[in-house]
């Protein structure tokens, strides 16, 4: 279905005005809709809303979708259930948004850039870590197999201030990896033939 957790909501909902109405608001806000059958496309299509009619679902299918939400622990993920369960309040709480007595154009409008917003909040959130790790993953491997490194190569490489590159220079530095420099160039480099597990004992070569 090409959905995308950022962009996507989740249709389970009897034909009618209402999945009309939904469709005609998601398309003017460049909101993706997947439109779904069963429990588990709730729980497997990544999406960062999922409007559901529970008296849909049988009991199992229900369950299946509690369960598999309990143990994800997802608390980004929303459902606005458009009439409560049959089959018991089971979904967790921090998944489950209130449900208005109205769901008109202008609250679902509402909900969608809100719940869309606060998950690419998060998301670029967990971003930032990963960019950091893959730059000093890259600044490690340089510098054992092609240096000189320079802090301003880095900062192009990855459209970063040499000021963050720098952040993550250091600390490579406090890890203890032994890098000599900078040289006349800039440049950094590692002690010939060193490498950078052999200053953790576990991955030491006997």
């Amino acid at each position: 279905m090409g959905c995308s957790p950022d962009n996507t909501v989740l249709l389970l909902i009897p034909q009618g005005t209402l999945q009309t109405l939904i469709l005609d608001v998601a398309s003017a806000i460049n909101v993706q809709v997947c439109q779904v059958e069963n429990a588990t496309d709730l729980i497997a299509l990544p999406s960062f809303l999922a409007i559901v009619d529970p008296q849909l679902l049988s009991g199992e299918a229900w369950d299946e979708l509690c369960d598999g939400y309990r143990a994800m622990q997802d608390t980004g993920m929303k459902f606005l259930l458009i009439q409560p369960s049959p089959h018991g309040d089971k979904m967790p709480q921090f998944n489950v948004l209130k449900t208005p007595q109205n769901l008109d154009a202008t609250y679902l409008k509402f909900l969608m850039l809100r719940t869309r917003a606060s998950v690419a909040r998060r998301m670029a959130a967990y971003r930032r870590p990963e960019k950091r790790i893959i730059r000093m993953m890259y600044m490690l491997c340089q510098l054992e197999n092609a240096p000189p490194l320079r802090l301003q190569d880095v900062a192009r490489e990855f459209e970063a201030s040499v000021r963050t590159i720098q952040r993550d220079f250091n600390v490579l530095l406090m890890a203890g990896h032994p890098i000599i420099g900078p040289d006349e160039n800039g440049g950094y480099r590692l002690p010939k033939n060193y490498k950078a597990y052999s200053i953790y004992p576990s991955g030491q070569k006997k």
